[in-house]
Order: structure tokens, then C-alpha cells, then sequence
């Protein structure tokens, strides 16, 4: 029995010659590598990632004794009612778990190897000689990328497949490049499943355990593709064409391992599909003529390659072709079978923007925010669109109690604006009565930093304390406050050293400035003021000595004349 629906996508494009960081792209979740068995107890495996969001990419491997690594389908194209030999490991997952699989037997009158991975029959697959084509027994290993683990997308599209419907039709993602990677995306209700772009859901009749079914005829289906030309670095690109591969007896040597973006792809060079590239898989799932497919696996130095055993004499060559498109798939859309084609490995590490945070500056500020990872031990790391407050604690104050900042896509990846000052605690009010003094400068405010200049009163002299005062971050005033005491004699000479008796030249000098200090102006005395003044005077003998002058003015007066 062969359930489920499949669809196609083809991909073609036109091939055209700061508080900032950009980190390598690392999953938030990776698990340790799990032994699986094919017709076992250990036919399927669920994982916990627990991430509690819709991933945005899962990678699933599987490892064999030889080390060699193949990647994982997101739909199985087999089951085990016609008998023959299959693998692949298989896998769907949620916002919590990985559910992965690989062949399990469902009918009983059907006997064969079970195979968890498998590269084709020597007759019907042409491949590296020393390497064994059945592997019963692997381990395997799940990585998880969040969305906030990966580059902004360029482009994405979503399309909805009906019950019994087919999508056949070519989606313009207005790149004008390659992308540097695709997701896609089938969903159903709460279960993904994510394939070489190539199937619906059918994990079912011979995969995890007896009776297990799971067939997915309907959903929606989201096409993500990046343009990484600004988030990579350590790119390498290896293009060979069929009849080299072959020579090089189906070996590319390169180290792959080490990288997080692996790219393995056939690039059709005619016909209907020319200029398309098409992923490989990891497993051989079905040999029934006529067939297709680029099967690979690598390890930390080459690349193996399996593909159609070609003109052996025993399968028509019209009935298989490294590349095939028809049969099942696609209704018949761009129809084609042809050997005419290049193998494209792609490997880079894939970066992503973020905005940092030092620990330290959150010494006085609360972070409001749940959608943070740790960079090391005094930083924290944010993804682009990420928005986060940061507030005063309890007790201290600024004159930006509580601010929003967001990670902006600009210079891939920086805050929208500058951090903010540190809190402080506020300096208690000064008094501005403390004792003989006098405050010169005040900014009213008791903020760290504020500055208080004393003075003396008139006739007092500074003895101790402070007279400038800052307030401290603590929320103190620096010092203490200022002492003055009354002066006994004039203030410019407390202090002064006495003169001897026999230091007359000395004596000299004093006396001259006393004098110069101590000089009187007589016409600033109180007789000479009196007598520019008239005043009247109450006293009869007053009265009578002025009519006396006056008959005496009076009497010369007239003895003149």
C-alpha cells in the first residue's frame, strides 16, 4: 500500500556574476547521538527539545560504524507491502518533540533485511566499492534552529494543499541567486514535517513501529529561502559534473564537518528542468523502475556519492536517470529523465545578527525581558526584532526611569538607540542653615554629581570639613560639613606669625599697615557730619545766643549803612 500525497518544487534563478555582531548560527537545541535499530524495539525515537515554539529548521542525521553521515527525509516514499529492500530515517516533529523513524516490519508474511540506511543495490546503484550498502543498526542526532538562531528570511511563501490536490507550479522567489538555504514546511494541525522538497506526510505501513500510522493528505505548506551572501563566511563551493564524479570513483574529497550549512544538489544542465537544482537524500527508498536520485554521505573528508547504476546492461537506461521527475510526481509537470547534470556541494558557516548586552551595565537596571541567550559568562545575546526594558531598581532613579530599546536589522544587527545612563540613588537634601556659612552654588538637585560650594560668614574663619561637597553614586555627600569660627581679631591675620622685639624693621612695616588700615578720615567723623548739617537745638540758651547774634548782625548792619 502507498499512501499520501507528494508535490514537487523546483527551484531556478538567474545567475548573477557596531555595538553590530554577526555570530555563528548555533541550534538551541542539540541532541546526543541515539542508537536506533531498523524491525526493532529502537524503530523510533521521539526527542524532547522542549522549546515550546514552532521550530524554524531541524536537521536529523544518521551515522553509521564507518562514520559516514546521511541526512533524514521528512516523508517516507516506501512501505513494506511490495517486498523489497528500503531505509532512510524519517522524521516529523512539534513545538516540543522530534518524532524520528526508520523500517519497521508491518506484514508479517513479508520477509527481507531490514535496513535503517541503505544506498542501493550493487546491480542498480553505482557508488564507492568498499563501502557497505545495508546498515542495520545507526545512531542518530536532532538539531533545533529557532527562528532567533537564524538570519531574517529574504522570502517566504505559504500555499494550502487540499485533499487529493497537487501543486505543480514554480514560486518566484525574486532572489536573482541560488538561495543558500530552503526550508520547507508541511504543517497539520500541530505537526511539521520538513523534506528534501519533495512529499506530503506519509510515515506509516512499515515505518516505527507495527501498525503505526501517520498519513497527512492536507495542510499548508510554507517555502522559506535565505540569501546568506551577508551572513557567511568560510564558504566553499565544489561543482562537478556526473562523468567526473564517476572517475573520481564516486568521491569528492572535502571536509564538511565542520560547517553548520551543508548543501549537496543536483543542477540539471537540460531539458524542462534546466538550470534547477534539486537536493540529494540520504537514504535509497525505492529501485522500482524507473527511478532517480542522488544519494550521498560524508564524513570529516569526503564526500561519498551513490547514484543509478548507468548502462550496465541489465536496466534500460530510458527506465533510470541520476535525475528523474515523472511517475508519481507532479502530474506529469516538467516531465524528465536525464544523466546530463552537475553535483553542487555548498558548504558555509551561517551567521547571525545580534545585539549584545554586557552584564555589567545592568548593575543598576532590571531586565524586562524573556527572549535572551547567554554569549558567555558577562554577556547577553538578542536576536534582531527582539525588545527588551530596562528599569531603574528599587530605590534608585534617573531621569529615564524605564526605557525600551529594540535589536534593529541595521548594520546587521544593533540596538535602536544608546544605552542608558546608570540609576543612582538621590543625595539627601543639603541644609542650607548649617552654622556660619554661606552656600555660593547650588544646583538644586541631589543627583550624583551635584556639586554645593561654601563660604564663610564675615568675620568667621574656615577651621574644618569640607567646603565643596559632591554627591556620590552611593546616594552620600562627599566630606563633611564645614566648621567656622568666629575671628577675635581681623581674620586676614589669624594665623600671622608674631613680631619680636628686636625685628624693628618688621615693627616698622606692621605699624605702616595699621596705620594704612587703621587711618581716620576726618571728614568722615561725626563732628564733621554734624556741622554740614542744621539741625535745630531745644535748649533755651540755644534760642537766646541766636536772637543775641542776630540784633548784633542786625545792629552792624545799619551802623554800616
Amino acid at each position: 500500500m502507498r499512501t499520501g500525497l507528494s508535490l514537487l518544487l523546483l527551484w531556478s534563478t538567474r545567475l548573477i556574476g557596531s555595538d553590530a555582531m554577526l555570530i555563528r548560527s548555533n541550534p538551541s537545541y542539540v541532541s546526543v547521538w541515539r542508537p536506533m535499530t531498523a524491525n526493532s524495539e529502537h524503530s523510533r525515537l521521539t526527542l524532547r527539545h522542549d522549546l515550546n515554539e514552532d521550530p524554524a529548521y531541524v536537521k536529523v542525521e544518521g551515522r553509521t560504524d564507518t562514520g559516514f553521515i546521511f541526512p533524514a527525509f521528512g516523508s517516507s516514499q516506501q512501505d513494506d507491502d511490495t517486498g523489497t529492500l528500503y531505509g532512510g530515517v524519517v522524521f516529523v516533529y512539534n513545538l516540543t518533540h522530534i518524532d524520528i523513524f526508520v523500517s519497521h516490519i508491518n506484514n508479517n508474511n513479508r520477509k527481507r533485511n531490514w535496513t535503517a540506511i541503505y544506498t542501493g543495490d550493487e546491480s542498480k546503484w553505482s557508488g564507492p566499492k568498499y563501502l557497505n550498502r545495508r546498515y542495520e543498526s545507526i545512531a542518530v542526532q536532532a538539531k533545533v534552529w529557532r527562528s532567533r538562531d537564524l538570519p531574517p528570511p529574504t522570502w517566504s511563501n505559504t500555499t494550502r494543499v487540499t485533499n487529493q490536490g497537487c501543486v505543480n507550479e514554480i514560486l518566484m522567489h525574486s532572489l536573482n541567486r541560488y538561495p543558500d538555504l530552503i526550508v520547507v514546511q508541511i504543517r497539520k494541525g500541530h505537526t511539521l514535517s520538513q523534506g528534501q522538497v519533495e512529499s506530503l506526510i506519509a510515515v506509516a505501513d512499515g515505518w516505527g513501529e507495527k501498525d503505526f500510522e501517520l498519513l497527512i493528505r492536507d495542510g499548508f505548506l510554507t517555502v522559506t529561502a535565505w540569501d546568506l551572501k551577508e551572513f557567511r563566511r568560510n564558504e566553499r563551493v565544489v561543482i562537478k559534473h556526473l562523468k567526473d564524479v564517476e572517475a573520481d570513483n564516486f568521491q569528492i574529497m572535502a571536509n564538511l564537518a565542520s560547517y553548520n550549512l551543508i548543501n549537496i544538489q543536483l543542477h540539471v544542465l537540460d531539458g524542462a528542468n534546466r538550470g534547477f537544482r534539486f537536493d540529494g537524500v540520504g537514504s535509497v527508498m525505492n529501485e522500482a523502475e524507473p527511478y532517480g536520485g542522488l544519494v550521498y554521505g560524508y564524513n570529516d573528508s569526503m564526500v561519498a556519492i551513490w547514484v543509478p547504476h548507468l548502462g550496465n546492461g541489465i536496466i534500460e537506461e530510458s527506465k533510470v536517470a541520476v535525475f528523474m521527475l515523472g511517475k508519481s510526481w507532479g502530474s506529469g509537470f516538467n516531465k524528465q529523465m536525464t544523466n546530463n547534470v552537475d553535483i553542487v556541494i555548498k558548504v558555509m558557516d551561517m551567521l547571525v545578527p545580534t545585539c549584545l548586552l554586557e552584564v555589567g551595565s545592568l548593575k543598576t537596571r532590571r531586565l524586562e525581558s524573556s527572549n535572551h541567550d547567554k554569549y558567555n559568562d558577562s554577556t547577553l545575546k538578542f536576536s534582531v526584532g527582539d525588545q527588551i526594558t530596562l528599569t531603574c531598581k528599587t530605590g534608585l532613579y534617573s531621569s529615564e526611569q524605564n526605557v525600551t530599546m529594540a535589536c534593529a536589522h541595521r548594520n546587521n544587527g544593533s540596538w535602536d538607540r544608546h544605552l542608558p545612563e546608570e540609576c543612582y540613588k538621590l543625595c539627601p537634601d543639603i541644609d542650607p542653615t548649617t552654622l556660619n556659612t554661606e552656600i555660593m552654588q547650588n544646583d538644586n538637585t541631589t543627583r550624583p554629581g551635584r556639586t554645593v560650594l561654601y563660604a564663610c560668614s564675615p568675620r568667621y574663619r574656615h577651621v574644618s570639613g569640607d567646603l565643596i561637597r559632591r554627591c556620590r553614586k552611593d546616594g552620600s555627600w562627599s566630606g563633611t560639613a564645614p566648621v567656622c569660627e568666629e575671628c577675635k581679631c581681623p581674620c586676614s591675620l589669624v594665623g600671622s606669625v608674631p613680631i619680636k622685639s628686636n625685628e624693628t624693621e618688621k615693627l616698622k612695616q606692621r605699624i605702616r599697615e595699621l596705620r594704612s588700615s587703621l587711618s581716620v578720615q576726618k571728614n568722615m567723623t561725626a563732628k564733621a557730619r554734624r556741622q554740614k548739617v542744621c539741625a535745630s537745638d531745644p535748649r533755651p540758651s540755644a534760642r537766646m545766643l541766636g536772637i543775641v547774634f542776630c540784633v548784633g548782625v542786625l545792629t552792624n548792619i545799619m551802623k554800616i549803612s
